[in-house]
């Protein structure tokens, strides 16, 4: 900001030295884009929802991918899936029931973009019941009752659909 409380007849002017873009791509552009061969964090959690594709009010692929939108995803990396196929006992994300599979991704889905700053400790609903957030702790926490970390480094990706958490 270069001037700021600048006072007017109807409000409060503040002066940047730049033009604000909004954001340019959905969530599943960014969450493709962030899965390189270099950084493959997100590899499963594309698998899971190409899986919902065409499943109608299911489908999680398609919300992700809407040019329009207000959902927060608090993105589990591969990591997460792994922890996730060790307690199920299968081996990848094909080998899920496809009724648990929705059921754990929409777990992970606010049907409202909501940044880190609009958070609070305490439930948050999300598309399949609550989850326990917890902003002291940075820490997500389903109905399993392990908590889920928040990266602080990948919070508030902003895209035109609304926001990524990386759990």
């Amino acid at each position: 900001m270069t001037a700021t409380d600048i006072q007017a007849s109807n409000g409060i002017v503040h002066v940047i030295d730049r033009t604000l873009v909004p954001p340019s791509k959905t969530i599943a552009e960014i969450v493709v884009e962030k899965t390189t061969a270099a950084a493959p964090q997100f590899i499963q959690l594309l698998a899971a929802l190409a899986r919902t594709d065409g499943l109608g009010d299911n489908n999680l692929l398609a919300a992700v991918s809407a040019a329009t939108g207000e959902l927060t995803v608090f993105a589990p990396t591969d990591a997460a899936f792994q922890t996730l196929y060790t307690a199920l006992g299968v081996a990848n994300v094909n080998e899920i029931p496809l009724a648990t599979l929705i059921a754990v991704l929409k777990k992970h889905v606010v049907g409202a973009r909501r940044f880190s700053t609009d958070l609070v400790s305490g439930t948050v609903p999300t598309l399949n019941g609550n989850v326990t957030v917890n902003t002291t702790n940075l820490t997500v926490v389903g109905g399993s009752g392990t908590a889920a970390k928040l990266q602080v480094t990948l919070l508030n990706i902003n895209a035109k659909n609304g926001v990524i958490h990386v759990t």
